[in-house]
């Protein structure tokens, strides 16, 4: 007997959860009935916090004005403890100058020279040759500094500039330093 009954509460257990797995249809326009149902539903509104609560005041034109001074008061006192440690509102612009600097190389000899230096990442650019031949030469624009650079010729060679005076660099090249718009400090 107990043998069936265990049967049978197996039997309905497997029967009940097939057919609370299976999926039931909504009916039509169930759907647009509950959307309309929770639109017209009032949502709960939230209590209030207590600082946001609106409050009368009651002041008298005399506690107003007070009220008023104060805080103008404050407003001065603030401003005047801000601007005494702070830069002044205008301050003089220091000249950033920009000056034009042509770099010229005579060497009837060359093929192509070119320019590098450390205010081009030292990557070689190409230089102009003039109409008489044998001039190159090319106009950069360049703020006031130290500058350090040669010219390279046919690829190859490096050249100090003769018209600047040079230093070596730690692999042994020489290179021709620029002072421009700056004092010299040796």
């Amino acid at each position: 007997m107990t043998d069936r009954i265990e049967r049978d509460d197996e039997g309905f257990g497997a029967r009940l959860g097939a057919t609370l797995r299976a999926s039931e249809p909504l009916p039509t326009g169930a759907e647009a009935r509950l959307l309309a149902t929770l639109a017209a539903t009032p949502r709960p509104s939230r209590p209030v916090p207590w600082w946001r609560r609106p409050r009368t005041i009651h002041l008298s034109p005399i506690g107003g004005l007070a009220l008023a001074a104060g805080f103008a008061g404050l407003m001065v006192l603030g401003t005047l403890g801000a601007s005494r440690g702070a830069a002044p509102a205008v301050a003089a612009a220091a000249p950033d100058t920009v000056h034009l600097v042509r770099f010229v190389l005579v060497n009837p000899g060359a093929r192509q020279v070119a320019l590098a230096g450390d205010f081009n990442g030292w990557q070689a650019e190409a230089l102009t040759p003039t109409a008489s031949g044998g001039v190159w030469s090319v106009a950069l624009p360049l703020r006031a500094g130290r500058y350090e650079y040669a010219f390279v010729v046919d690829g190859e060679r490096w050249l100090a500039d003769p018209a600047l005076p040079s230093t070596r660099d730690e692999f042994g090249g020489e290179h021709s330093v620029l002072h421009l718009g700056v004092d010299r400090v040796m």
